[in-house]
Parts: C-alpha cells; sequence; structure tokens
C-alpha cells in the first residue's frame, strides 16, 4: 500500500491579526487509541509541542483516513 501525504501552508487574517495553518495529513494508520500526548518522549513530538510552545500557538491532532495534525500560530 502507498503512503498518500498531504502538507499546505495557509496565511490568514482573523479580526486584525494574521496567522499561519499549517496542515499535514498521511494515509497512514494514524495514532493509536490509548496515545496520550503529555506522556510522549520521542524527539519528534517534543520538537513539535517546542517550537508550538515558542510561537505562542497551538495544534490539533486527529484520526481521520490516517494520521491529521494541525498547526496554528501568529505571525507580524
Amino acid at each position: 500500500m502507498v503512503k498518500k501525504i498531504f502538507k499546505s501552508i495557509h496565511v490568514y487574517d482573523n479580526n486584525g491579526l494574521r496567522f499561519c495553518e499549517f496542515k499535514y495529513s498521511d494515509s497512514g494508520v494514524g495514532l493509536p487509541d490509548d496515545f496520550d500526548l503529555d506522556n510522549v518522549t520521542s524527539l519528534g513530538w517534543i520538537i513539535i509541542k517546542s517550537l508550538i510552545g515558542q510561537l505562542d500557538g497551538e495544534f490539533e491532532l486527529f484520526n481521520d483516513n490516517g494520521f491529521n495534525l494541525v498547526m496554528k500560530f501568529p505571525i507580524n
């Protein structure tokens, strides 16, 4: 089976502020049902959580025909 990957970056205005939204999704198996982001110790997740914190942003993880990640953060 070939895994499909989708990535996009979108910049938009919301109430006079500019934001960047990065989306990543793939057609893989997704996150396990018992996935607990607060207890993940892998370097990739540490980097993502640190980056979002530094950018004063937020992110969302979910399964929908594979793994999905949406990151949003303000830009100047």
